[in-house]
């Protein structure tokens, strides 16, 4: 049987996330959760939507080369 090439997408509120990890005692490491979602669900494309604040623009900017799309809200 031949594998399927996954090519899907995720949509990531990235407050939940966030915070949610914090709630349970944990720190996430947005390049390696990348690398999971990309290589464990064959995630092409994965949409963080986070809030925009002035002075932040160097972690948009690292988010952005560790293979997230922002869209800011």
């Amino acid at each position: 049987m031949m594998k399927k090439d996954l090519k899907n997408i995720a949509y990531i509120d990235n407050t939940n996330l966030y915070k949610g990890s914090e709630a349970e005692g944990f720190k996430i490491d947005y390049i390696k959760f990348r690398k999971y979602l990309e290589n464990k669900h064959g995630v092409k494309i994965a949409y963080m939507f986070i809030g925009f604040v002035l002075g932040n623009e160097e972690m948009y900017k690292r988010f952005q080369e560790w293979g997230y799309t922002l869209v800011f809200y």
